[in-house]
C-alpha cells in the first residue's frame, strides 16, 4: 500500500499521467520523425510508443529544450569515456573505483556542482555512490534523478560502452543544465557495484525513500555508444537506435521521452517502449530497476547492451569500438526528455504539471526480487518473477 516500502507513495510523476491531453496534436516534427516509425517490426514491436499513443504535446513546455542541445559537446563526452576505460571491478582494487570516482568529482566540478559522496558498503570495502543537484526553480522539493554507473565487470576490459558512455552523458547533461535550472531538482548521479546486484543504486533509491523523497521519476543511462552493421531482430530496425524503456507502471515516461525524441531530435532514430518484465525481464537489468523497487517511477535508456554489442562485459569493450555521433545523439535526446518531462506544461496554466496540484497515480511496482543472489553470491539483484526470455536475452545485471 501507499506509504509501505513495497509501494512507497503516490509519485508526483503521476501528476504529469494526469494532465496528459489525449491525443498530439501540435506535435510538429521533421520526415525522418515521420518515417522512423514504419520499419519497426518483430517480437517488441507491439511495445513500442508510436505517435498516437504519446498521449502529450512535446511542445507544451515552460523551457524550450531546443537552445539547450546544442551544448553536448561529442568530443568532450569521448574524451571522459577514453579517461574511464580501465577496469574498475567489484572485485579489484578499490584504488581503481577511487580513480574512477576521482574523474567523476572532476567533471562534475568542472561542470560547477560540488560533488557529494555516498557510503555504499560490500564485503567490508565502501565504494560511495557519486552525485550533484541542481535545485528546481519553482518545486525544488521535487526530484529527478537521472546517472549511470561507474563501475566496469570484466577484470581486465576497459567498459567503455558499460558504462563509461553513461557516465559521459550524465555529465553532459549536467553541463547543459547548470545554466538553465528546471522547474524540478535534478539529482546528477553515479552509482557504485551496479554490476554485482545493484548495490550504488539501491542505496540511494532506498535511502530517498526513507527519506520520503518525492522522487517523480529516474533514468539509468545503460551503455549509449554502440552501433552495428545489420538490423535488430527484436525491432526489425537498424542497429543505431537508442532505446527508452519502462515498465507498465512507468509508461508516462516512456511516452514522454519518446514524444520528446519525435519532436526535438526528430534525426535520430529514438524510441520509447513499454514492456513487462514478465515478458522481457532483461528490462530490469540497470539500476533504474532499484528505484522501481521503491514505487519510484524509471526507465533505462540503452543501445540495448548484449542485444547489440558482442564486446559486452569482455577485453573488447573499448573506446575504439564505440561510435562517437551516435553518443552524442542519445545525450542530446535525452536532454531533450529530461527537459521536457520536468517542464511539461499541458493544461497551459504557465506551471510545470509536476509542480501542480494534481492528485498522483501510484506508481505500483513491478515484481522485483531484491533478495535472489546471483552467480552464487550474496547480492540482490531484481528479478522478474516468471519471466520469459526473448530470444538472444541473457540473466545478468547491468
Amino acid at each position: 500500500m501507499t506509504g509501505s516500502k513495497g509501494i512507497r507513495r503516490a509519485v508526483a510523476g503521476g501528476a504529469v499521467a494526469v494532465a496528459l491531453v489525449a491525443g498530439v496534436a501540435g506535435v510538429g516534427s521533421a520526415d525522418p520523425a515521420d518515417d522512423r516509425f514504419d520499419d519497426i517490426t518483430g517480437p517488441l514491436a507491439s511495445t513500442v510508443v508510436y505517435p498516437d499513443q504519446f498521449g502529450m504535446d512535446p511542445s507544451k513546455v515552460v523551457v524550450d529544450p531546443t537552445p539547450l542541445l546544442g551544448s553536448i559537446d561529442r568530443d568532450r563526452a569521448m574524451a571522459f569515456v577514453e579517461s574511464l576505460a580501465f577496469p574498475r571491478t567489484a572485485a579489484g582494487p578499490e584504488s581503481a573505483r577511487q580513480e574512477a570516482r576521482d574523474l567523476v568529482a572532476a567533471g562534475l566540478t568542472d561542470a560547477g556542482y560540488e560533488p557529494v559522496l555516498q557510503s555504499v558498503v560490500r564485503n567490508g570495502v565502501d565504494s560511495p555512490n557519486l552525485y550533484a543537484e541542481l535545485a528546481g526553480t519553482d518545486c525544488p522539493s521535487r526530484v529527478f534523478v537521472i546517472g549511470g554507473h561507474y563501475d566496469s565487470a570484466h577484470p581486465e576490459g576497459a567498459g567503455a560502452d558499460d558504462n563509461a558512455t553513461g557516465v559521459a552523458g550524465m555529465l553532459e547533461l549536467a553541463r547543459a543544465l547548470r545554466d538553465h535550472p528546471l522547474p524540478i531538482t535534478v539529482r546528477f548521479a553515479s552509482w557504485s557495484y551496479e554490476e554485482v546486484g545493484l548495490l550504488g543504486a539501491f542505496e540511494m533509491a532506498t535511502t530517498l525513500a526513507d527519506e520520503d523523497a518525492d522522487v517523480v521519476g529516474a533514468v539509468s543511462l545503460e551503455m549509449l555508444g554502440y552501433t552495428a552493421e545489420g538490423t535488430d531482430a527484436l525491432t526489425g530496425l537498424p542497429n543505431d537506435y537508442l532505446a527508452m524503456v519502462a515498465d507498465p507502471s512507468s509508461a508516462v515516461l516512456a511516452r514522454t521521452f519518446g514524444a520528446a525524441a519525435f519532436r526535438y531530435t526528430p534525426e535520430h532514430p529514438a524510441f520509447g517502449a513499454v514492456i513487462d518484465p514478465a515478458v522481457l525481464g532483461d528490462i530490469l537489468r540497470s539500476d533504474h530497476a532499484a528505484f522501481l523497487s521503491q514505487g519510484f517511477p524509471a526507465l533505462m535508456a540503452t543501445d540495448t547492451a548484449n542485444f547489440r554489442n558482442p564486446n559486452y562485459h569482455t577485453v573488447g569493450d573499448t573506446p575504439e569500438t564505440l561510435d562517437p555521433d551516435y553518443l552524442a545523439a542519445n545525450v542530446r535526446t535525452m536532454l531533450a526528455g529530461l527537459v521536457t518531462y520536468a517542464s511539461s506544461d499541458q493544461n497551459d496554466d504557465g506551471r510545470a504539471d509536476l509542480c501542480g496540484d494534481a492528485v498522483p497515480v501510484t506508481t505500483v511496482p513491478p515484481s522485483v526480487d531484491t533478495t535472489a543472489p546471483t552467480g552464487g553470491g550474496t547480492d540482490p539483484t531484481p528479478s522478474a518473477a516468471g519471466a520469459e526470455a526473448v530470444p538472444g536475452s541473457a540473466s545478468y545485471a547491468g
